[in-house]
């Protein structure tokens, strides 16, 4: 089973998913993700991104999971994740019994 790690982007930034990078104004970051990471949007967008986004809009926008491989080792990880500067908030998700 794969973990993820659930991220929350600090106000101002952005996921561009055409290109995986991560933006702010004119300012542009790609992250060097661990071999065999994604990094998605938490919510698949309905459409395109719109051009002029409704707030809430842009709250749900600024979370997205980074998916890991099996092997990799998760705490390293968000340690990590932690330190990116565009990070407000990294944590792991909750542990459900069935």
């Amino acid at each position: 089973m794969s973990m993820f790690i659930l991220i929350t982007l600090k106000d101002g930034w952005r996921f561009v998913a055409e290109d995986g990078s991560l933006r702010r104004g004119r300012k542009r970051i790609r992250t060097d993700l661990p071999a065999g990471a994604v990094l998605r949007p938490a919510l698949a967008p309905a459409s395109a991104e719109p051009q002029h986004p409704w707030p809430a809009e842009r709250e749900l926008a600024r979370h997205l999971h980074l998916l890991l491989p099996p092997e990799q080792p998760i705490i390293d990880t968000l340690l990590a994740v932690r330190g990116w500067e565009f990070v407000e908030r990294a944590e792991l998700p909750p542990l459900t019994a069935v």
